[in-house]
């Protein structure tokens, strides 16, 4: 992976899907058989990058030895299991779009606010 590679991207395997999102130097990955849902799965690595970044921001650039984070596998077997209950489908679909939707709205945000500072600039 490098700078340029997409952001959040599903790479077919055989049976299989790898998906996985970069964030802020992080990568977080999962397989899936081809029948799971992508939606569900992304929205679990949004639910793990949420979590493992509002609680390990300030280490992860320090790191210096394997493992670091080991304590951080409770949550995501936790996580994994809710993800993986067919019964949290619903509630992981409005998830979904809802996490979509704020994006959406923080982007139109920083759009206004550049147009501001371009106005300004004039």
């Amino acid at each position: 992976m490098t700078p340029t590679s997409p952001s959040r991207c599903s790479l077919i395997a055989g049976p299989y899907l790898f998906h996985y999102l970069l964030d802020r130097g992080v990568c977080y990955i999962i397989l899936t058989d081809s029948q799971f849902s992508r939606t569900k799965a992304f929205a679990f690595l949004e639910a793990i990058q949420t979590e493992f970044y509002g609680k390990y921001y300030q280490q992860i650039q320090t790191v210096s030895r394997p493992y670091a984070f080991l304590d951080f596998g409770k949550f995501i077997h936790k996580t994994q299991k809710i993800y993986s209950d067919s019964r949290s489908s619903n509630l992981s679909q409005l998830n979904v779009a809802l996490q979509d939707v704020q994006r959406i709205m923080v982007q139109n945000i920083d759009d206004v606010l550049q147009r501001g500072e371009a106005a300004q600039a004039i």
